[in-house]
């Protein structure tokens, strides 16, 4: 099986909303046009249908970095590293254009690892009784499951806003893109072990504390 590593954006100060903006009154609310897509419950929406109906195009990018997150947690990419990743065969990848900025494209891994209920590599906190997504998930005490083996794929855990994607990426696609010149910015590289690599009792998972926390302050992951 193959090696991986996690993929993290670079925190960043005053980042954009997607399909949040402050409404009248100043409270955070779900766009209009993506009002169809929110459960009227929870007020998740489904992003990747959202996505494909287009970014609004009041958006506007100041940051000069090649990965970044929304305040969604959804990944945003440089044109520059949407063309490396494309050159990934299969191309696992789907990415969405800013309307009026060809600089950035929001992007989605095609491969999804979705949390499983009762698997100890996962913490779910509040099903919504409407949609039946999760509150909050994050890890657990377990490496997670990996169902299959791609070049890039994502774990789909979840936060209050919506899901919350951890890429994950082979040692040779992380090792593409740490190489690359002129070097890529904002990408950070994290140990990532595979249940595969791990006999079932090994108390172990990626970043412990979870992701929601950012990688460990004490492992020294590969920042570009």
């Amino acid at each position: 099986m193959s090696r991986y590593c996690l993929l993290y954006p670079h925190d960043v100060p005053n980042s954009i909303w997607l399909m949040h903006h402050r409404g009248p009154t100043g409270k955070l609310e779900v766009r209009p046009e993506y009002q169809q897509l929110c459960c009227p419950v929870c007020k998740k929406i489904e992003e990747r249908k959202a996505l494909s109906l287009g970014l609004p195009n009041d958006v506007h990018i100041k940051l000069k970095t090649d990965l970044f997150s929304s305040n969604e947690s959804l990944y945003i990419v440089s044109a520059r590293l949407r063309s490396l990743l494309e050159r990934i065969e299969p191309v696992e990848m789907s990415f969405f254009p800013f309307p009026d900025d060809e600089r950035y494209y929001a992007a989605l891994p095609n491969v999804v690892y979705p949390a499983v209920q009762g698997d100890p590599a996962f913490r779910m906190f509040r099903q919504c009784a409407q949609c039946g997504r999760w509150r909050e998930v994050v890890w657990g005490t377990m490496p997670p499951p990996m169902d299959r083996e791609c070049q890039i794929g994502m774990f789909q855990l979840e936060k209050p806003l919506g899901i919350m994607s951890i890429w994950v990426v082979t040692d040779c696609v992380a090792s593409s893109l740490k190489n690359y010149r002129p070097r890529l910015k904002g990408l950070f590289f994290d140990e990532f072990f595979a249940p595969r690599l791990f006999s079932p009792e090994t108390p172990v998972g990626p970043n412990k504390g979870g992701p929601n926390k950012g990688p460990n302050k004490g492992h020294k992951g590969d920042i570009l």
